[in-house]
């Protein structure tokens, strides 16, 4: 139980420093920050955390460039967080429509 606590503390800090790797402008490390924030969620089964990396990848994206790894994921957390409406579903939404 302690070990999934640690992990979940993890992925939420690796969400953390990777916006602040996007706000002290290394976007090279923020989007492998969240790749791993990912990664974690992926582990925990954490559609949350899976959102939350999606939406930070999704603010690094390059106007005029579809990157599939990043439409991926916003694919991946919208089928993780399930059927319901949400705000951060909303939110994964209209990330994906930015990726595309």
């Amino acid at each position: 139980m302690k070990e999934k606590a640690d992990d979940r503390l993890r992925g939420e800090l690796l969400l953390a420093l990777g916006e602040a790797q996007d706000s002290a402008g290394d976007s090279d490390r923020a989007r492998e920050t969240y790749w791993r924030a990912a990664a974690t969620a992926r582990s925990l089964q954490a559609p949350d955390l899976l959102a939350g990396a999606a939406l930070g990848l999704c603010s690094l994206f390059i106007v005029g460039t579809v990157d599939q790894p990043v439409v991926d994921l916003h694919e991946e957390a919208l089928w993780a967080l399930g059927e319901s409406d949400s705000a951060i579903k909303a939110r994964v939404l209209a990330g994906l429509a930015l990726a595309l």
